[in-house]
């Protein structure tokens, strides 16, 4: 063919072939018939390929040029010239709305909503001008991928609508012409389609402008029609336009989205891609670009030239395979093709059903554009799942089905079902083009869905389509068959066209064939037109439907997952199908279609596909339920159709019948039922036997499955009992017959099923008998067209209870005879079982036989419970024997079936056959049980019992309980031999047999016990308790759990018995469980937390018996104060103080009276204790106290014992802490009973002492006090108790509020002038001057150590504001009392000094006693000069204050006396000597000036004091105090005077030497005391400041052990003296190691300092007891570390090795440090140190207490980051060998963030320290630190050759080890290098050595290996240029040295072997 003739190059069968998928694609392949066929020619054959190719030339290929596609729209803002007339600012907003980011188009958008939109009132002008150009932004908005862009178009959009101007030219613009036609439908498309957004938010946004605009233009077009011939007007002319733009659009969308979307969004970049023009003839060569399906009509009407496959008008060639234009980055982060395709589609699908619903005569006005799109196979895809629909492969249209993997799609193509058919109802083109492939495309998609979601929106237009469409199922069958032929000849013409090298003459040939084999195909074809004859071949022959068998695999895979929703819908859908369809060809021969039907219903079962139908219990019931009704309605139904169909073959006359016949009616039975060649027999009966055979078949498969062990239909039992029910009375409704082989089949199995299934056969029987009435039920749903009036309602419920009442007969039949079989079997069980019963009693108690005959119970028994539970005294009626089975074999059934015995007895109405019933089995089981043994056995057995006759009784009811009590007390024994076992056994019977039948009993004992027995037993029951509560006071083994059982029944008999004295009986012990219990700490005995629930119980039983009753509230005080002076009991004062408060909620309290003793009593407890302090020493702390000479109790008399509680409290203590915490409760209690402080100020003397010498006697505490650390027990919430000193602390706290609220101001004068005898004490007004006065007279007459005490503690607040004049008062008051109360003389006297002001009579009194000790003689010293030096003591003045205590010379005065004294041969006692000391203490401030001998005696006696004195004699303790402040007094006066200096230096080294052997001496292993931490305190402060002599390398491990003592500031000041002690032995040892020659000297840490480290310490921050251990353990490490500072090489190696050999680091340090930091419970709980500087820490700011816990923390991090620091090797070495890999990867991460910068940071800082620089750096070696990468380099300058290696350190150092880098080697060797690089090694990790250490052994090498190394003669370098080698060639003559390759070189050149220098030959 000549090039360019215009005839295409593909061959014919090729045209036709693209042809016919144009057509499939246009929808016109359902109006004609594909032609037949034509069989294939045979090679050789007339007209073959192989002879006409060798006649004819190859014919030539034409070229077509592509269409070209449409340019770009132009932007209006360069076409129109706006870009000139709009403001900047909004032209750079509208050219962002044309850029592709997504970020950029958003804020577009947004400055234009906020910055023009929102400010229109400025800018409306702009905004009018720029319409053109946003209409020409809207289409590529509104379909862009991103949601937000969407969200924004549409909102921006819809605010532009509200401006009238942009409104009007908006409209203007689509209703003018203003635009062209593909503009206007982009537009006005887009914004339908966004209208039906998948997003709701957008839709909703979009659709307020849509329903306001567009939806007004458009209502003109509904009334009228472009064919009507009225008069149009103009606004319907453009509403006409803008609906068909809106239909040609939303069209174009859903058949190719893509293409649309990219029209939309063109690619101005890339040029255009060729394409082929779509040839107009039949089809194209294979490979050539095709039409894409449905472009075509993508615009909407024939006009338009339809588009190459992926071409659009705006596209350009750059395209994906789909035909999708180039995605940018931001379509790809937002949605994926198929997802942009998908909501595409549904806008447009949306779109088009709007158009159905508002505007249905638009489509009837355009039929044929309408048709061809409605037609269109690959448009109805959009209802199917898969890619490849059968309905379009049967077409053989090619694509991609449109709903494949987007249900979404599907469920929205579903939606427009309803509106499809409501739009083209009662149009004629609907049923003939329409609807073939619209009915395939529905019935093959419904079955096949799986997706829940689609099937929930596709049941409703599915069965409304099923009901308007009639004959849906054979369009179905003649769309495939007509569609199977057309395809098979399509495959083979395809086969055919892949040879496309015939000629003109074979195209013409094959041509002429086509027209053949149409004609054939014709002939061929079945009959389509419509008529009778049409109808008459349908049913004359079985249709084969391909959606039927999906319909039956649809059943059988449990309607695809949906099942409640797919079930219902079956006979809905089988009412549809036709007879024909279900005797399809594909029905087996041996089978029924019917039959067939329900292997596909059951195969659901056998499949167990309704298992899967979901996880929860009642999906997969309701699943199941709707399964069941469903098989029994399509069965109903579908035997109601073939029944009618029998009976009116049988009725009618044979002409009618025939005529029906002829019709295609009655031949259900024949297609439904036919004759199987075993059966070959016709006729009515025949099939009426088949039908019952069916029928029978299909009850029984269902009773089968209801009722088998495996019950695979999990139906309830109602639920399955009220569909057979149904079912049956449909039955009986229909044909006896029918209901006869259903009962049949139904009652043989519920007879065989009656004993293994127990629930389903009585609940059907029941639903039998009892179901009345017409309920509207499923049978008559599916009776389609049935009458609904009144009258034929009332008809069908008359004939249906006749139906029901053929059943009802029937299971009553059913009943009587499975009855009486059950009573028949248990009445020979029962008789077995008395007779194996006696033969047990004699075999003595063997319980074989019993076993085995309970083995062998029927299921009789139980059967027979249900049904007289179910029909109840129905059996009564007509059956006797049930009453004289239970008279008989009452026992028997009690022990082995009470549940038949109870159903018995509540079925049984009379009651004197109950009440013989009752009484004989009373007899006989006391009978059998009263000579029991009291084994386990034995009572487990009454027990059971027991429960078992309770569980009969409690069904009685009350009204017969006074007749059915027992005749005699047979069973009174046994209920009380139960309440023994319960209370034995209590703490594990709560919830067990024997409570709850002993609760019973009680609850309705009148049936059981007698009335003696009832009141025995409610005696035993209290008395029980109380035992029991006393026992759980004092012991804490007795468990809370075990008043649960008596709580139980103590509850139950109170109600019972409403006896008051049993009330005020046991109410107060219930009182103390609810109240009092509750307050002990959980765990403090057993039950853990389940004792919260027996507190409950009692706080119930409480609350209802308690109310308003005043005798138990008497009670009640009575026992709880009976339990605080108890010390055996486990409670606290506290918590018996908090009970009885919450007591005061029901009745008025007084503490005071009802609690607590009476004052006298008090006071006489009181007096009876020692009053002497517990220990001489405390006088350290209280000057007040006396020398133990004074004490008025004997040694002995501390000695008796006393008893304690459990806190080491004895009964006074209890009773004066439990008033500490009333007053606490109420302060003004105190204020009302001012005699109490006595109380407690003695009991806080007595808790002082014992805190300050816990190792001595206290008269009112024990030890436990001291090692428990608390006064009482804290309560269950852990905050009600304190500790001894916050008990001080609380009692200070009281006196004060009670001591300085006194408002009066002569209260002190009037109490003095009483205590001087001028009044009574009851003339006094104040309460404080009568307490005053009280305490003032009572310490006269004891003038005891406690009374003193406790009036100097009253004065102490009492003369806080006195005046000078009432102080001399009391001076005077003091002196009047001197000689008979001298302690309470002194007592006062010392409260003036210290407190009031300076009187007159105050100082007259300290001269007379001065110059009384002129006149006291030696002899007397002891006695009368110690008393005149304490009085003289006490008058002092306060150390602070100005007032002068005596003239200097009286003071000499004094000195001398006691100089007088000492140096007589009288031997002067210790405690003079103490005394003196004292008073030389306040005296020497006054002689500091004086010279004279004086001075050198206050020496003597402190040098005399201080041998004397020891820490470990408390006896010394209070001379060791005294002499150690003088010695701190002394040493400051001699600081600022000149002439006490030179006496204090002169006595200064012995003085200070005795205080340093003081400090080195250690404790006993005791408790320490205040007053011997106060001594340490003095001695530590004194010897902070020891000269340099005094200071030894042995200080150290002498004095290590005062980090261990109980004072922080001990410890604090102890580290400051050790780590000087610490710098002297390091120089020792460094001196040592240094001289040492021998190399025998090793340095050792000291032993004492080990012994303490290796202390294991636990820290517990709650826990502040420990604060000073934990401290002072350490500060021992602080200690370790310390001792390597500033030491050499030698000495730190040696301490190394001890570490590791000892391993100390792993062992103790390493869980230490980690247990402070709490790294062992992880990183995310470990303490955080963000806020904390761990490298350095201050000691001396260290505050002890749970408030500062973190201090410990933080000291510990110090600790780690030191230890890091120093033995970096140790924590290396551990690092490695930790197992534990949590714990190995916590510390890594801590120490890397926390620790390894601070370290580098300090490694690099002294590797740039000056001094590193100045020892380190010359000309020669060079350091450079990289403080980025943390590299040290250090480089060795030799000859301009370098020598480098690089240390770079990890980032979590020292965890990991410094990589030593090899970076550049000259002039050494490679082993020696190598063992430089170790050395540097081994210095940094096995000796612990720093970097700078590491580079000074570089150095150190380096320098060594180059010293003495001489030039090369030749080179002159040391080092070679040509290989860095070293000259080490010597010449033998001359002894120089050359570099090897120098003499090579000289050799050469030379031409000779001799030596450059001395001209001999090297070589010889």
């Amino acid at each position: 063919m000549v090039k360019g003739s215009g005839k295409s190059s593909a061959s014919s069968g090729t045209r036709k072939k693209h042809a016919r998928k144009a057509a499939a694609v246009s929808g016109t392949d359902g109006q004609a018939p594909p032609p037949p066929v034509k069989p294939k020619k045979e090679k050789g054959e007339k007209g073959g390929k192989k002879g006409s190719s060798l006649k004819k030339e190859p014919r030539q290929k034409v070229y077509i040029p592509p269409v070209k596609p449409a340019p770009p729209q132009p932007d209006p803002l360069e076409t129109t010239g706006l870009a000139h007339r709009l403001p900047p600012e909004l032209l750079v907003v509208l050219r962002s709305l044309g850029k592709k980011s997504e970020a950029t188009k958003t804020k577009a958008l947004e400055d234009l909503q906020m910055g023009w939109v929102d400010r229109k009132e400025q800018c409306e002008e702009a905004l009018v001008d720029m319409v053109p150009v946003w209409l020409h932004h809207i289409p590529a908005l509104f379909i862009h991928p991103s949601r937000r862009i969407r969200s924004l178009a549409s909102t921006l959009h819809n605010s532009f609508l509200k401006i009238p101007s942009i409104k009007h030219q908006i409209i203007f613009s689509l209703t003018e012409s203003l635009l062209n036609e593909h503009q206007i439908s982009s537009i006005v498309g887009t914004w339908c389609i966004i209208t039906h957004d998948i997003d709701r938010t957008v839709a909703s946004i979009a659709s307020e402008s849509w329903r306001r605009d567009i939806v007004p233009l458009l209502s003109s077009s509904s009334s009228s029609t472009p064919s009507d011939n009225s008069e149009s007007n103009t606004s319907s002319s453009s509403s006409l336009f803008l609906l068909k733009s809106i239909d040609t659009f939303i069209r174009r969308a859903i058949l190719d989205p893509i293409s649309t979307y990219a029209s939309l969004n063109p690619s101005s970049l890339a040029p255009p891609t060729p394409a082929l023009t779509p040839r107009s003839g039949p089809g194209g060569k294979k490979g050539q670009t095709q039409t894409r399906p449905g472009s075509k009509y993508g615009s909407g009407g024939g006009g338009r030239t339809s588009l190459p496959m992926g071409s659009s008008p705006n596209r350009s060639g750059t395209e994906t395979p789909e035909g999708g234009g180039e995605r940018s980055k931001a379509d790809l982060a937002e949605e994926s093709e198929t997802d942009r395709k998908a909501r595409i589609r549904v806008g447009g699908l949306g779109g088009l059903r709007w158009i159905l619903d508002h505007h249905p005569r638009y489509f009837t006005s355009n039929p044929e554009t309408t048709v061809t799109f409605f037609s269109n196979h690959l448009f109805w895809s959009i209802l199917h799942p898969s890619a490849s629909p059968p309905f379009l492969s049967h077409s053989g249209t090619e694509g991609e089905g449109f709903g494949v993997s987007q249900p979404i799609v599907r469920r929205t193509g579903w939606g427009l079902i309803q509106s499809v058919l409501k739009g083209f109802k009662d149009e004629p083109l609907f049923d003939s083009s329409i609807l073939p492939i619209m009915s395939t495309a529905i019935l093959r998609s419904a079955f096949v869905e799986t997706d829940v979601t689609v099937q929930m929106a596709m049941w409703q237009p599915f069965l409304v389509f099923l009901r308007n469409v009639r004959r849906v199922w054979e369009v179905e069958v003649e769309f495939e068959s007509r569609n199977k032929y057309g395809g098979r000849r399509r495959e083979e013409e395809d086969e055919r066209d892949e040879d496309d090298g015939e000629d003109d003459d074979e195209e013409e040939e094959e041509e002429e064939g086509d027209q053949d084999d149409e004609e054939e195909e014709r002939k061929v074809k079945p009959e389509t037109e419509s008529g009778k004859d049409q109808r008459q071949g349908m049913s004359s022959r079985k249709l084969e439907s391909r959606a039927y068998q999906e319909f039956l695999r649809f059943l059988e895979l449990g309607c695809s997952g949906s099942p409640v929703q797919g079930y219902p819908t079956a006979v809905v859908i089988l009412s549809s199908i036709p007879s024909e369809i279900f005797a399809s060809p594909s029905s087996s021969s041996t089978t029924t279609p019917l039959s067939d039907l329900f292997t596909s219903f059951w195969a659901a079962i056998d499949g167990r596909a309704l298992s899967l139908t979901g996880s929860l219990p009642h999906q997969r019931l309701a699943a199941a339920n709707a399964f069941l009704s469903s098989v029994l309605e399509c069965m109903v139904f579908l035997v109601r159709r073939v029944w009618k169909e029998l009976e009116s073959s049988s009725n009618e006359d044979q002409e009618h019948n025939n005529e029906e016949r002829s019709a295609g009616k009655g031949k259900h039975a024949e297609l439904l039922l036919p004759a199987s060649e075993a059966d070959g027999s016709e006729g009515p009966d025949a099939y009426k036997n088949r039908l019952r055979s069916f029928v029978s078949t299909q009850i029984g498969r269902v009773w089968e499955e209801l009722s088998s062990e495996k019950r695979s239909l999990k139906v309830e039992d109602r639920v399955a009992a009220e569909l057979l029910e149904r079912t049956l009375v449909d039955l009986v409704e229909l044909d006896l017959g029918l209901f006869e082989s259903a009962w049949e089949t139904l009652k043989n199995g519920m007879k065989e099923s009656a004993k293994t299934n127990r629930g389903l056969v009585p609940v059907v029987l029941e639903v039998f008998l009892r179901k009345g009435g017409f309920g509207g039920s499923g049978g008559s749903r599916a009776n389609v067209g049935k009458d609904r009036n009144e009258k034929g309602m009332d008809e069908r419920r008359e004939r249906r209870n006749k139906c029901r009442e053929v059943l009802e007969k029937s299971a009553r039949e059913v009943l009587r005879e499975v009855f009486e079989g059950s009573v028949d079997e248990c009445e020979r069980y029962l008789k077995g079982k008395v007779e194996r019963d006696g033969d047990r009693d004699e075999e003595d108690g063997d319980d074989k036989e019993e076993k085995k005959a309970s083995a062998e119970k029927p299921e009789a028994l139980e059967l027979l419970v249900v049904l007289l539970r179910t029909f109840g005294g129905m059996v009564f009626e007509d059956e006797e024997r049930i009453n004289a089975l239970v008279t008989s074999h009452g026992y028997a059934l009690l022990s082995k079936s009470s549940t038949l015995l109870t159903a018995y007895v509540v079925n049984q109405k009379d009651e004197k056959m109950r009440a013989d019933v009752w009484q004989r089995l009373l007899r006989e089981i006391a009978a059998r049980h009263s000579n029991i043994s009291g084994s386990e056995t034995s009572a487990q057995t009454i027990t059971l019992l027991f429960s078992q006759l309770l569980d009969v009784l409690a069904q009685i009811g009350d009204t017969n309980s006074q007749s059915l009590r027992p005749e005699k007390e047979e069973l009174d024994g046994l209920v009380e031999k139960l309440l023994i076992e319960c209370m034995n056994d209590s703490a594990t019977a709560t919830g067990s047999g024997q409570v709850s039948a002993l609760k019973k009993i009680l609850t309705r004992p009148a049936p059981i016990l007698s009335e003696s027995g009832y009141q025995n037993l409610i005696q035993s029951l209290a008395s029980a308790f109380s035992l029991q509560i006393d026992s759980a006071l004092r012991s804490k083994d007795v468990s809370v759990l075990s008043f649960h059982v008596v709580l139980d029944l103590l509850s139950v008999a109170l109600v019972t018995s409403r006896d008051e004295s049993l009330v005020l009986g046991v109410m107060p012990d219930i009182f103390l469980l609810a109240g009092l219990f509750p307050k002990l700490p959980p765990g403090t005995s057993p039950g853990g937390s389940q004792d919260h629930g027996v507190f409950a119980k009692a706080q119930k039983v409480w609350d209802e018996w308690s109310h308003d009753n005043e005798g138990v509230y008497v009670q009640v005080k009575e026992r709880l104060k009976e339990v605080l002076i108890d010390t055996q009991v486990r409670f606290s004062p506290n918590q018996i103080v908090q009970a009885l408060s919450e007591l005061s909620n029901k009745c008025p309290i007084d503490p005071i009276h009802e609690l607590l003793p009476s004052r006298t009593e008090l006071d006489a407890i009181l007096d009876s204790l020692s009053p002497d302090p517990i220990d001489p020493s405390l006088a350290v702390l209280d000057p007040l106290i006396p020398p133990s000479s004074f004490f008025t109790t004997d040694e002995g008399a501390t000695d008796i014992p006393f008893s304690c509680d459990s806190n080491g409290c004895s009964s006074y203590a209890r009773l004066v802490i439990a008033l500490v915490h009333v007053v606490l409760q109420d302060r003004q209690i105190a204020k009302d009973n001012m005699w109490i402080l006595r109380h407690l100020l003695s009991l806080s003397l007595y808790t002082e002492d014992l805190i300050n010498v816990p190792e001595a006697k206290s008269p009112v505490f024990s030890k436990t006090a001291v090692n428990a650390g608390t006064a009482m027990t804290a309560d269950a919430d852990g905050g009600s108790g304190f500790d001894l000193s916050e008990l001080v602390l609380k009692i200070q706290q009281i006196v004060t509020y009670v001591l300085t609220s006194v408002t009066s101001e002569r209260w002190r004068q009037s109490a003095l002038d009483v205590s001087n005898g001028k009044g009574s004490v009851d003339s006094l007004a104040v309460p404080h001057a009568r307490f005053l006065v009280d305490i003032a007279q009572l310490s006269q007459r004891a003038d005891t150590s406690r009374e003193c005490r406790v009036l100097y503690n009253v004065l102490q607040h009492a003369l806080d504001d006195i005046e000078k004049d009432e102080a001399d008062s009391w001076i005077l008051f003091a002196r009047r009392i001197e000689k008979t109360a001298p302690e309470t003389c002194m007592t006062v006297v010392s409260a003036i000094s210290r407190s009031a002001p300076e009187p007159p009579r105050l100082e007259r009194y300290r001269n007379e006693l001065a110059a009384s000790l002129l006149g006291i003689p030696p002899s007397k010293a002891d006695t009368e000069g110690l008393l005149a030096l304490r009085k003289l003591a006490s008058a002092a003045p306060d150390a602070d204050s100005d007032v002068a205590f005596l003239p200097p010379q009286r003071a000499v005065n004094v000195v001398k006396s006691c100089e007088q004294w000492a140096s007589s041969d009288e031997d002067i006692s210790e405690e003079v000597e103490c005394a003196m000391t004292l008073t030389f203490f306040h005296l020497a401030p006054i002689l500091q000036n004086v010279p004279g001998a004086h001075w050198a005696f206050i020496f003597d006696v402190v040098e005399n004091n201080l041998e004397n004195s020891s820490m470990a004699d408390e006896s010394t303790l209070v001379t060791l105090s005294r002499t150690l402040r003088l010695v701190t007094l002394i040493r400051d006066l001699a600081a600022t005077n000149k002439g006490l200096r030179a006496d204090w230096v002169e006595r200064e080294t012995a003085i200070l030497t005795l205080i340093r052997n003081l400090a080195t001496s250690q404790l006993e292993s005791r408790q320490p005391s205040a007053p011997g931490s106060a001594c340490r305190e003095l001695i530590l402060s004194i010897v902070q400041d020891l000269p340099a002599t005094l200071i030894d390398h042995e200080t150290l491990p002498k004095m290590c052990h005062l980090l261990l003592d109980p004072s922080v500031d001990v410890q604090k000041m102890a580290y400051q003296l050790l780590q000087q002690a610490a710098k002297k032995r390091t120089e020792h040892l460094v001196i040592e190691a240094g001289v040492d020659t021998v190399a025998d000297f090793k340095a050792e840490l000291p032993l004492e300092l080990m012994v303490i480290l290796e202390q294991t310490s636990n820290f517990e921050p709650e826990d502040g007891e420990q604060d000073q251990n934990l401290f002072g353990h350490l500060l021992g490490w602080m200690l370790l570390f310390d001792l390597f500072i500033d030491t050499s090489l030698k000495v730190r190696v040696s301490y190394i090795d001890q570490l590791r050999s000892s391993s100390i680091i792993e062992t103790y340090f390493i869980p230490t440090i980690f247990n402070f930091l709490e790294l062992d419970k992880g990183i995310a709980r470990a303490f955080k140190l963000d806020k904390w500087a761990v490298d350095e820490y201050f000691v001396h700011c260290y505050e002890p207490g749970p408030s500062h816990s973190f201090s410990l923390k933080v000291l510990a991090a110090h600790l780690y980051y030191r230890a890091l620091l120093t033995i970096p090797s140790l924590i290396h070495n551990w690092a490695l060998d930790c197992k534990d890999r949590s714990l190995s990867s916590t510390v890594a991460t801590y120490t890397s963030t926390h620790f390894s910068p601070l370290i580098i940071k300090a490694e690099i800082a002294q590797v740039k320290s000056a001094q590193t620089t100045s020892e380190l750096v010359d000309e020669s070696l060079a350091i450079k630190v990289a403080n980025l990468t943390n590299e040290v380099a250090a480089s060795y300058s030799v000859d301009e050759h370098q020598l480098e290696i690089r240390l770079k350190i990890p980032s979590d150092w020292p965890l990991h080890k410094i990589e030593i880098k090899d970076v550049k080697r000259v002039g050494v060797d490679e082993n020696r290098w190598r063992a430089w690089i170790l050395a540097i090694q081994q210095t940094l990790w096995a000796q612990n050595g720093r970097i700078v250490d590491g580079l000074a052994l570089f150095k150190k090498n380096v320098t060594l290996h180059f010293e003495g190394q001489v030039e090369c003669a030749i080179c002159y370098s040391i080092i070679s240029v040509m290989d860095g080698t070293l000259p080490k060639k010597p010449c033998k003559t001359c002894k120089n040295r050359f570099h090897a390759a120098c003499l090579y070189k000289w050799f050469s050149s030379s031409h000779s072997s001799s030596c450059p220098l001395c001209r001999s030959d090297i070589l010889h």
